[in-house]
């Protein structure tokens, strides 16, 4: 089982606005939180159903929208230091249950979910949904010297184009790609052209287009 995700911030606002800023839309024992994800196309943010609610003080919650329905989301309030000020939020998601392969890849949706959490606290601004691009039907796994296919979704892109599991994916678009969180954002750019891939196959350099 995964062990889930954290994240630990100071925000600049009483523990009483950023209660409110959670809960004031509650209805029936549900609420929204913005920055999470949620399958439904007009939404912004993840519809959630209070498990716990210590005011101020802690907040859990089970997300209720795909992807990842049913984790609990937990946020927990306290002073960031002995003067009480700023409000330390302590962040959590856990009962992923997801292979350890793809933590590379789930670590990367996490820290957006957190930027736009985050942005909506401090700055009161719901970030727009953002379109993910292409799928390439890998599972990505970051490596020392770039993203390597850890596994292959059944049918996808990558199996027809014959990308094997292991192969390290060295650039896409005529990008070379680092990290996970580069491959999203080359993808994401809006192009009609197939997409060119290069990747490293053994010791043998090899291409396709998408």
């Amino acid at each position: 089982m995964d062990s889930g995700f954290s994240a630990v911030f100071d925000i600049c606002s009483l523990p009483r606005q950023i209660w409110q800023a959670i809960c004031d839309a509650e209805v029936d024992g549900r609420c929204r939180l913005p920055g999470f994800p949620s399958a439904g196309a007009a939404l912004t943010g993840c519809m959630a159903t209070i498990i716990e609610a210590d005011p101020e003080r802690l907040l859990r919650l089970r997300k209720d929208d795909a992807p990842c329905a049913g984790t609990e989301i937990t946020l927990r309030l306290s002073p960031a230091n002995a003067g009480g000020w700023p409000t330390r939020l302590t962040l959590t998601q856990t009962g992923f249950g997801a292979p350890a392969i793809a933590r590379d890849a789930m670590t990367t949706h996490w820290r957006q979910i957190v930027a736009d959490f985050r942005l909506f606290l401090e700055h009161t601004i719901v970030a727009p949904s953002t379109r993910s691009g292409p799928d390439l039907g890998i599972v990505p796994r970051q490596t020392d010297i770039g993203v390597e296919c850890a596994a292959l979704v059944p049918g996808g892109s990558a199996a027809r184009h014959g990308i094997a599991a292991g192969d390290l994916l060295l650039s896409v678009r005529g990008i070379r790609i680092y990290d996970i969180a580069q491959l999203r954002a080359v993808l994401a750019t809006t192009s009609d052209s197939p997409i060119e891939l290069v990747w490293v196959h053994d010791k043998e350099l090899r291409s396709t287009r998408v």
